[in-house]
């Protein structure tokens, strides 16, 4: 049997990668241990990834074959692996308009928003990138919101429609 790596799930569903390695998936399967998401290759052995959850519904975003450091995100559990949904919280969900690339750090390094700050209609809150393309993503609202919190890591893949940060009002 190959050693086993149990990985953490944040309380936004991300699924965290717990070492530094080369990344292989696998179609998700049970075990005595967990649900196996994937592999981890380092120092020549390879060791299964873990989820502790039963019959999760999960989407890997790591293409195969990635190095991997401790911490990133390797994909996520559905809003219905979770215990309490992502969106049931958000008075305001902000989407991506396409698939790509999505980043909140801002040229001068720092984040776009941050918690508590104030959003604006048409302000920038983060940038997605495709096929060479660097597209702004602005809230869309009518009237001022609160920003809560980014849903994704910086420069990670989404989908069209992905959440990627909450306001309320």
């Amino acid at each position: 049997m190959r050693p086993i790596l149990p990985c953490q799930v944040s309380k936004s569903g991300e699924i965290l990668s717990p070492g530094v390695g080369y990344f292989l998936s696998h179609a998700a399967h049970m075990t005595a241990s967990g649900t196996v998401i994937g592999s981890l290759e380092r120092l020549g052995k390879r060791h299964l990834l873990i989820i502790e959850q039963e019959n999760p519904q999960i989407r890997i975003i790591q293409p195969s074959g990635s190095l991997v450091m401790v911490g990133d995100c390797l994909g996520y559990l559905s809003e219905a692996s979770l215990p309490c949904p992502v969106r049931e919280t958000a008075h305001c969900a902000i989407q991506t308009p396409s698939d790509g690339f999505v980043t909140w750090i801002a040229p001068s390094g720092h984040p776009y928003k941050t918690p508590g700050d104030t959003v604006l209609p048409g302000e920038t809150i983060a940038v997605l990138e495709f096929m060479k393309i660097r597209l702004e993503i602005a809230y869309q609202g009518t009237h001022p919101v609160i920003f809560e919190r980014y849903c994704v890591p910086s420069s990670c893949a989404v989908l069209a429609n992905d959440v990627i940060a909450q306001c309320k009002s």
